[in-house]
């Protein structure tokens, strides 16, 4: 369970949901790919950030091995999702970021209270991209 009592599970499910009952290529979206694949590529960018520091800490020693190991594990199983859902005509490897948005990876080393800050932030974030594809003004 997340920290709000919601799984991380349930929250991508309702992205994709969300997502896939949305709009589709709505003439709001101005870019050459759906909103559904934008928001997968930038999903894909922050898990590939995530599974970098994950990779760290476990290199340094920043926590304990057999509490970081599952979750990496499961970090790199959801990052295999994400990029098979991606439309067949796209790769992961096309995935980069938007213009002016770097694709540096993290090289500071997070504690074992850092992650879970990441983790919560990354989870509240995707609650709000996906109500930005299923309802684009939903914030008006």
């Amino acid at each position: 369970m997340g920290l709000n009592g919601v799984s991380r599970r349930t929250v991508l499910g309702a992205a994709v949901v969300l997502g896939l009952a949305g709009c589709g290529r709505a003439d709001w979206y101005p870019s050459d790919v759906t909103p559904e694949e934008f928001t997968l590529r930038a999903l894909i960018r922050e898990k590939n950030r995530t599974v970098a520091r994950y990779e760290t800490a476990l290199a340094t020693g920043a926590g304990p091995e057999d509490l970081l190991r599952p979750i990496l594990e499961r970090h790199l199983a959801h990052l295999d999702s994400l990029a098979e859902a991606l439309p067949e005509d796209s790769s992961p490897a096309s995935a980069g970021p938007p213009e002016g948005e770097s694709s540096a990876l993290p090289d500071d080393v997070l504690d074992l209270a850092e992650l879970t800050a990441l983790e919560a932030a990354a989870a509240s974030s995707r609650v709000d991209r996906a109500l930005a594809v299923a309802i684009p003004d939903w914030r008006s």
